[in-house]
C-alpha cells in the first residue's frame, strides 16, 4: 500500500493559494481502480503485483480559478516520485512559474 501526499509533490513557494488538487493519468485517462484520490489530499494506491510505474498529472486549482499542472512518475514498488515533463504543457513553464504567473 502506498500513500502519496499530493501537495508534497508540488513547490511550497508560490504566490497563489491552492484550493483543490485533481489527479489523472498523464495521458488524460482517469486513475486506475487501484489508485484513489482521497478527500484529504492523499493518493492511496493498492499497487498491482507486477509493480512498475505510473505517470500522473497533478492539477492545482488556485483560489482565483486558474490552474497549474505538474507531471510526476510514481515508482509503484517504493512510492518514489520523480518529475515528469508533460507533453501538453503548451506554455513551456515550470509548475512554479505557472503558479506565480496566475
Amino acid at each position: 500500500l502506498i500513500f502519496v501526499q499530493i501537495s508534497n509533490t508540488l513547490s511550497e513557494t508560490q504566490d497563489a493559494d491552492v484550493v483543490e488538487y485533481k489527479v489523472q493519468q498523464a495521458s488524460g485517462l482517469p486513475l486506475p481502480r487501484w489508485l484513489q484520490q482521497a478527500d484529504n489530499g492523499l493518493l492511496l494506491a493498492e499497487t498491482p503485483a507486477e509493480g512498475g510505474t505510473i505517470d500522473l498529472k497533478i492539477i492545482a486549482i488556485l483560489d482565483d480559478g486558474t490552474t497549474a499542472q505538474k507531471g510526476v512518475t510514481v515508482q509503484l514498488s517504493s512510492g518514489e516520485i520523480q518529475p515528469l515533463k508533460l507533453s501538453d504543457n503548451a506554455t513551456g513553464k515550470t509548475f512554479q512559474e505557472q503558479l506565480r504567473a496566475e
